[in-house]
């Protein structure tokens, strides 16, 4: 009786030592949770429609109903993104009043046509803004992600060097004090108490090392990826006019294609780039993500990003062929 009590005593006086990897854990749970709520304080500011209006989808272009003179001055994607704008309606007055020479125009000729000129660069200016707002947008998301999953990591390696160090501190220790024990001459020491506390610690210290890394929650119910991979935008995320341009396909060297088509293309799960379980985790809400996954996530946004800015390609076209017109 006597022997079991002197072993629970020594198991209680190990309980620190067990404790000591959920210890070492929590100081970095608690420096991460204070960086996240830094973080999400200031968050992304998102592109707000004016009204309704602003938000209302863009019926995908009628070729048919383009007039031939339009058609023979400007190109396939600048008739889209001009469609996409609103100054497709604009541009048969536009070449007819760019026919004839400024010094034989009327004075009322050469106001209505500074007036048409600056409707459609209106038009043109804004467009280029929301373009950029939107990618501002998603560049912010992805650099907040990106110093996240940089924090998990840092805080990950920390934690497998400081319960490396604890383990080898552990199993040193325990084999010391075996030893005093054994070569205490008394013989009332119990070294089969000392051996089960440290066993039990080290074992601990290293089944901490082989699990996962650290995880953090993080929401995002405003989801853009998720509005690109469904084909909608419930939400009014991206601007109509982008919108358009995001889905609608456009000509390229390999024929028609939509920056939507190529970017699902690059994250489709098994054959794609993005794991099966990454991308659902990416396209929902929110949940734990560990570094990797915010790593996954923040180029999916860098993808996406990137494909919006493609779209002030064709924007320039457009402006190109418009000054053309106008030469």
């Amino acid at each position: 009786m006597m022997a079991i009590f002197t072993r629970m005593k020594d198991l209680v006086r190990g309980l620190p030592v067990l404790l000591l990897p959920l210890l070492l854990c929590a100081c970095g749970q608690r420096e991460l949770a204070r960086y996240r709520e830094r973080m999400m304080e200031g968050g992304c500011t998102p592109w707000l429609p004016e009204g309704p209006a602003a938000r209302a989808a863009i019926a995908p272009l009628d070729s048919t109903t383009v007039p031939d003179a339009v058609r023979a001055r400007f190109s396939a994607n600048s008739l889209r993104m001009a469609h996409a704008i609103g100054v497709l309606p604009e541009l048969p007055a536009y070449i007819a009043q760019q026919a004839t020479r400024p010094e034989q125009r009327t004075v009322e000729q050469r106001l209505a046509a500074l007036e048409l000129k600056d409707r459609i660069a209106d038009r043109c200016d804004r467009a280029s803004l929301e373009i950029s707002a939107l990618a501002s947008e998603l560049d912010c998301e992805e650099e907040k992600v990106s110093q996240l999953a940089d924090l998990l990591n840092a805080i990950g390696s920390r934690r497998e060097t400081r319960l490396t160090i604890a383990a080898i501190a552990v199993g040193a220790t325990g084999a010391v004090v075996t030893g005093i024990h054994l070569l205490d001459e008394d013989g009332t020491s119990n070294i089969d108490g000392a051996g089960i506390v440290f066993g039990i610690a080290e074992a601990a210290l290293g089944a901490a090392i082989l699990l996962d890394g650290a995880r953090t929650e993080l929401r995002h119910p405003r989801n853009a990826l998720r509005a690109v991979h469904e084909g909608s935008d419930p939400d009014g995320i991206f601007p109509p006019s982008v919108w358009y341009c995001l889905v609608q396909p456009r000509a390229v060297a390999g024929g028609r294609r939509s920056l939507r088509q190529e970017l699902l293309e690059r994250w489709g799960a098994g054959e794609g780039t993005v794991p099966e379980g990454d991308l659902a985790l990416c396209l929902g809400d929110g949940g734990r993500y560990d570094a990797g996954q915010l790593e996954t996530r923040g180029d999916m946004f860098d993808q996406l990003e990137a494909s919006i800015k493609l779209v002030k390609q064709d924007l320039l076209q457009l402006v190109q062929e418009l000054e053309a017109v106008g030469r």
